[in-house]
């Protein structure tokens, strides 16, 4: 477990969803453009919470991915 600001990971992935594209800004007015963070390797399957394990994503895409590794989804 490595402890980080998420802006960090916000600002390396330019403020964008990583799997769709979609342009995102910290604003809870507009749910559907906040960012979260994904865990490319979920740790529910064994990925760590680190800097190079998480990745800028929007909601839908993050409730879409859910636990599943990339290569399990049709993207």
């Amino acid at each position: 477990y490595e402890r980080f600001d998420k802006e960090i990971i916000y600002k390396r992935d330019g403020w964008a969803c990583v799997y769709c594209g979609k342009p995102l800004i910290k604003d809870t007015r507009h749910p559907d453009t906040v960012p979260t963070i994904d865990h490319v390797v979920p740790i529910s399957r064994g990925g760590a919470h680190i800097i190079e394990n998480c990745v800028t994503s929007c909601q839908s895409c993050n409730s879409k991915k859910h636990n599943k590794l990339l290569a399990e989804l049709n993207w």
